[in-house]
């Protein structure tokens, strides 16, 4: 993993399935899928500084664009105070 998602916070209740940095569009990202309480999910999370220029709509319409989720998968973007933007999605919703 490179230095720009080293301190991701986890939630202690996650556990962490997978990770994966990639290119979403122009922007670097990291893909996790996870499971918390029963609850698999995903998440695509930026940096913030990366997507200090985007809203939360707009970063949840890259990650839609992206073909890494279904089209009409429901994706919430939240700016954290943690550093980074987590895009989360239900497992279901990930692209074949």
């Amino acid at each position: 993993m490179t230095d720009k998602f080293k301190k991701v916070p986890v939630d202690a209740d996650t556990r962490i399935l997978s990770s994966e940095e990639r290119k979403i569009g122009d922007y670097d990202a990291l893909i996790q899928l996870w499971s918390w309480d029963g609850i698999m999910g995903g998440s695509v999370i930026f940096a913030n500084e990366d997507v200090a220029g985007l809203d939360e709509d707009e970063i949840a319409q890259i990650v839609k664009a992206s073909g890494f989720v279904r089209k009409e998968a429901s994706v919430k973007a939240n700016k954290s105070d943690s550093g980074y933007t987590f895009c989360s999605f239900g497992r279901s919703d990930l692209e074949d």
